[in-house]
């Protein structure tokens, strides 16, 4: 059995992956921005975002997840990059 440290070092390296990929999934979204400015897609687009959250739960649900807690976590991802989108179309 891992000590307490081992454990957490390992959780601190994957709480460390999971900033960097939400850091690489932000950065796209100023080019989301920007392609919907230039072709005049909406911003807000509901039935993606079901799509997506519906998407996710699904895969919590099959990898052991509280699909709740993952729907909370995409609601607030998708908040903050409507907030970029915003910012950047102007609106």
């Amino acid at each position: 059995m891992k000590n307490l440290d081992e454990l957490r070092d390992h959780i601190d390296r994957l709480d460390n992956a999971l900033i960097y990929i939400l850091a690489e999934r932000m950065s796209l979204i100023p080019d989301v921005a920007r392609y919907k400015a230039e072709t005049g897609t909406p911003r807000y687009q509901p039935s993606r975002e079901e799509e997506i959250i519906s998407q996710k739960r699904e895969l919590a649900k099959n990898t052991g997840l509280n699909p709740s807690f993952v729907e909370n976590i995409y609601c607030l991802i998708i908040a903050h990059a409507h907030e970029i989108e915003k910012e950047i179309m102007e609106e």
